[in-house]
């Protein structure tokens, strides 16, 4: 607990993360109104995307997820976004961090399945490439 300045009573710290982030290595296709965002990392709450286009606070967007042939479509609220440097240097980026706003529902459990795929996918990768390199 941290005390607070005043030496009154201890202050609790601040806990905001609900659920473990996956960070993605492969990337999972995704768009917002037709337009290509990248899935950074994702849980079964949320998520965190870089785009090129700003989005408001608290406004409601459905981020669609293309896998193979199907498009997982998830209904979010944007709860931070800011521009962020990019790795190109002509390019503006943005990052914004989305709650799910029915985690329980149906299309998330169908999300949290396609990550799932992704994930083993990309280990059994990385297993394959390191026993190349023995």
């Amino acid at each position: 607990m941290a005390q607070a300045k005043s030496g009154a009573a201890p202050v609790e710290p601040r806990v905001t993360r609900r659920a473990k982030r996956v960070r993605l290595f492969s990337p999972i296709g995704a768009r917002i109104d037709g337009s290509k965002i990248t899935v950074v990392d994702i849980s079964s709450v949320g998520a965190r995307l870089e785009h090129g286009f700003p989005l408001n606070i608290g406004a409601h967007v459905r981020v669609d997820f293309d896998w193979d042939e199907a498009v997982i479509g998830v209904e979010c609220e944007v709860v931070r976004c800011k521009l962020d440097k990019s790795i190109f240097k002509d390019r503006i980026s943005y990052t914004s961090g989305l709650r799910f706003t029915d985690p329980d529902g149906a299309a998330v459990h169908e999300l949290m399945n396609l990550v799932t795929s992704v994930v083993k996918e990309d280990l059994e990768a990385r297993r394959e490439y390191a026993k190349k390199r023995r």
